[in-house]
């Protein structure tokens, strides 16, 4: 066969040109390979930013946890320095009292704001990991088209 010939393939009423169907299928997988490449630097960069956000969500959720302790400190004093006013004036049950009340309202409302923060760290966390597992998927299958 010289330059410029087809071979004509008839099968069942179906003619085809062999050389062009070659061509045509190896510029598909020239395509294929290069978007393959081009999805694969996208999703490691996606990959990295998703990273990125979990280093962040968890510096938020110690920032949000050292804030409700400062705010916890804050909120006893008035409760224990009414205690030690009434200790000091003589009702020491009642004085006792209010002191203890206030260091476990203290107590009570940072536990419970941090766990409320550990919550919802958590959540986010998932939602992260589950686009991570996303995007480590289509890493993979993208990988088999480009190598």
């Amino acid at each position: 066969m010289t330059a410029g010939q087809q071979i004509v393939l008839r099968k069942g009423g179906i003619m085809t040109l062999k050389p062009i169907v070659d061509a045509i299928a190896k510029v598909q997988f020239g395509a294929d390979k290069t978007a393959a490449e081009l999805t694969l630097r996208r999703l490691q960069d996606e990959l990295r930013n998703l990273e990125t956000n979990r280093i962040a969500l968890h510096g938020q959720a110690s920032r949000k946890c050292q804030s409700a302790q400062i705010r916890a400190a804050v909120w006893s004093i008035p409760m224990i320095l009414l205690g030690l006013v009434l200790f000091a004036v003589g009702k020491y049950v009642i004085g006792l009292g209010v002191l203890l009340i206030g260091i476990a309202i203290v107590i009570g409302a940072f536990k419970t704001i941090q766990t409320n923060i550990k919550l919802r760290l958590s959540e986010q966390l998932r939602s992260v990991a589950s686009e991570e597992t996303a995007i480590k998927e289509k890493i993979a299958r993208n990988k088999g088209i480009a190598d």
